[in-house]
Parts: structure tokens; sequence; C-alpha cells
């Protein structure tokens, strides 16, 4: 089984512990890191976890994502995402899943998400991405994200050193 495909299986899985819950269906998950990258298409590399942006998940949904442990919350305030990520999100397995709902982020919000962390896994990751992303776009997204209020600031210093490099590095 490629990792694509456990990513799909951990979620079907997922999609099947809902189906005998009383919660309110579908769950909508809005994924970024390594899972958004391999179910997107868009990389081809070794991950089995979930990041999903905080979308203020309702907590009757906390037991289900605990059982999996798989899926991890990221805050609002630290993840340089723009507030137009939504329009941009391209939603998977629709005809698969009845109780979740999977978007992924766009290449191009995903290269701005990776430059608050900008580990080694990162930087490989905005390189492949970078390959056939629309740089208007990114540079639009880059502009909305820094100038977000309610982003740490702390993050805000860090996607402004991280875009430095690698507009240098891919001719922006």
């Amino acid at each position: 089984m490629n990792d694509y495909d456990e990513l799909k299986f951990i979620l079907s899985k997922m999609n099947l512990l809902l189906e005998g819950e009383d919660v309110p269906k579908p769950l909508e998950l809005h994924l970024l890191g390594g899972a958004a990258c391999v179910l997107g298409g868009y990389i081809e590399r070794a991950t089995i976890d979930f990041d999903f942006i905080d979308t203020s998940v309702p907590a009757v949904y906390g037991r289900i994502l605990n059982i999996l442990r798989y899926f991890h919350i990221v805050e609002w305030y630290y993840v340089p995402i723009s507030y137009s990520y939504t329009k941009r999100i391209k939603f998977i397995f629709e005809n698969e899943f009845k109780n979740i709902k999977i978007g992924i982020l766009s290449k191009e919000d995903l290269v701005i998400s990776k430059l608050g962390r900008f580990c080694e896994r990162d930087v490989t990751d905005i390189n492949k991405l970078m390959e056939n992303a629309d740089k208007v776009l990114l540079e639009e997204i880059y502009y909305e994200v820094i100038q977000r209020k309610d982003l740490e600031e702390k993050v805000k210093i860090v996607v402004k050193e991280n875009f430095k490099r690698i507009i240098s590095n891919h001719d922006l």
C-alpha cells in the first residue's frame, strides 16, 4: 500500500467511525502539510498524519479524532494561510465518503503555509510544489498572509525571511 492509499484508508476509517455517531455530518476538514501534498497529487512522499486548519471543528468530534491519532489541528493564529484560501480549495473523495468532506489547499497556499516552519522536509516540499506553481498567485497569497492582523507576529517575521529565500531560488 502506498502513502496515498494509506491516507485514504485512514480517512475511510474516520468515515466509518462517524457513521454510528450522533454528530452533524459531514465533518469538513481543510488539510495542509504532507497529507495535503500527497492526497492532492502534488508530491509523492511518506506521511501518515493529517494537519488541518482549525475551522472551529465542533468539540463532539474530538473523541473520534483522538481515537484515530493521526489528526492534528493547526491553530489559525500560527498558520500562514490567507483568508481567501477557501476560494482555491479542492475537495476530494466527494463521491466516496458521505460523513467527511476533505479539502486540499492549492499548491500556492501550501507553499506559503510551509514558510512558517521551513524545516528540511518543508523546503523539499516547497521546491517540488514550486515546479509548476502560479507565481503571480503565490505573491498575492504571500501579501495577504503578511497583512493578516490575527497572525502571530513571530510567524510573519519567519514567513518574510523564508519567502525571500524561495524567491531567490525560484526566480520570482
